[in-house]
């Protein structure tokens, strides 16, 4: 049977499983989804633009945003790091500083870049479409324009499920053996991946090793895994 069209998969359990639009995703939830994750889903949505960030300052923003979920850098720290990128910057440039904002927890906040992120890159992939073929009269722009964001916004559906699993499901125990091997992942290993996740299925977590050895997974900081592992939340 087709997971999507499994009775025992709630509609919003189904929902997050099987969406491609972020905000939907995100409402879905029964109860407030981590802040940290939520900061961390945010710097992956910039991370994915680094290259259009057109300032270093406001990249600082993205790293510091990072450290500060790891405790490496203090609320003031990344307060100050956010005043700092006073000057003139990109869209991409506001996306990154808005991922310093000591509010990002916030679902809102998270989507608002989120969607500042697709919008960087929509409007590339809105001009290569154009070009590629005549557009039919009755295409709109806004119809082109909406039809480019959507290719990222799937690409950020699939971001939130690597960084908050299923969220629907219980967690089992976690291998708290395999745990030192984990936090060289978290730490930027991510080529251990394959051999983390053999390591799971070999020791009874089938589901979570499939993650973890999934090809067209694209692992960012705070994926599920990982975190189940180190105890992250």
């Amino acid at each position: 049977m087709n997971k999507a069209n499994d009775p025992e998969i709630e509609g919003s359990e189904k929902q997050w499983l099987y969406s491609s639009e972020p905000a939907s995703m995100l409402k879905s939830f029964r109860e407030e989804p981590s802040a940290r994750k939520l900061r961390l889903f945010s710097c992956a949505c910039c991370r994915r633009i680094w290259d259009r960030i057109d300032n270093s300052t406001y990249r600082e923003c993205v790293e510091m945003a990072e450290s500060y979920e790891d405790g490496i850098v203090t609320l003031s720290d990344l307060i100050r790091t956010f005043f700092a990128c006073a000057g003139p910057g990109n869209l991409a440039s506001c996306a990154a500083k808005m991922t310093a904002d000591c509010a990002t927890g916030a679902r809102i906040t998270a989507l608002n870049i989120a969607e500042t992120c697709a919008d960087v890159l929509t409007g590339e992939r809105q001009e290569l479409f154009s070009k590629a073929a005549p557009l039919p009269e009755n295409l709109l722009d806004q119809d082109l324009w909406e039809g480019a964001k959507s290719i990222e916004r799937k690409q950020q559906a699939k971001l939130l499920r690597d960084i908050f699993g299923n969220p629907f499901r219980r967690r089992l125990p976690r291998p708290e053996a395999i745990a030192p091997f984990a936090e060289r992942i978290y730490a930027g290993e991510w080529e251990l991946m394959p051999i983390f996740g053999e390591w799971l299925q070999e020791h009874g977590y089938w589901s979570e090793g499939e993650h973890c050895l999934d090809p067209k997974i694209q692992h960012v900081k705070g994926c599920w895994v990982v975190d189940w592992v180190t105890g992250r939340e």
